[in-house]
């Protein structure tokens, strides 16, 4: 007799996800030499307790880039996909199925939430390119428009608005990270606002890693 499967979208479900990953997974053997309590001890300075929206949770975000880093995924966009979607991945950063997966590391903060610079506020003024563009803003000389020079968030000022086509704008940061080729083991995490330029960071995370990490670098 010929088989016929039916479906019917369940309303609720009880799935146990680690009945789903073989005993001989790579993340399964990695999650058995795993500990990362340590890391709500060694990151909670960082962040104001009692204050504000609650963070990525430190713990997740680490698995998220052991995943990265041990599988090849080298787009934190495509990361966030393939976690959403691979039971194995899920389980590994403890993420149920109802729970939804980190956006790819936007900050968490709204555009409402930007409030008009201050004239005394030195970063209302960085270049003199914009000081005069900035003028012409409060005088109605130019059509408004809303940016870094003069405006700031007012629930989250590190972070700033990046316009890039194709992906919308948006309050961001930039995470630069140094890496050693041979091992591609990563050296270095440094994180800015979303405006910040590649290029003034680079000599000072070179002094970093040689000054501070005590590394011979050859070449960047």
């Amino acid at each position: 007799m010929q088989g016929k499967q039916t479906h019917q979208r369940e309303l609720f479900s009880t799935i146990d996800l680690e009945s789903f990953i073989p005993e001989d997974h790579l993340l399964r053997k990695v999650d058995k030499l795993l500990d990362l309590e340590f890391l709500y001890d060694l990151t909670e300075e960082l962040y104001c307790m009692g204050n504000g929206r609650a963070s990525i949770d430190p713990v997740l975000f680490f698995r998220m880039q052991l995943i990265s880093y041990l599988l090849g995924i080298e787009s934190d966009r495509q990361l966030c996909r393939d976690i959403h979607l691979n039971l194995a991945y899920r389980w590994f950063c403890r993420l149920p199925l109802y729970q939804s997966v980190p956006h790819h590391f936007k900050a968490n903060a709204s555009l409402d939430s930007l409030v008009k610079r201050k004239d005394v506020d030195p970063n209302a003024r960085v270049l003199k390119h914009y000081e005069k563009q900035y003028h012409d803003f409060q005088h109605g000389k130019r059509q408004y428009r809303l940016t870094n020079q003069t405006h700031v968030s007012a629930s989250d000022p590190d972070a700033t608005m990046v316009y890039r086509k194709g992906t919308g704008g948006g309050l961001k940061y930039k995470v630069h990270y140094s890496a050693d080729v041979k091992t591609r083991i990563i050296t270095d995490c440094y994180t800015t606002t979303g405006a910040t330029h590649e290029g003034p960071v680079l000599p000072v995370r070179i002094d970093y890693l040689c000054d501070e990490m005590g590394f011979d670098v050859q070449e960047v």
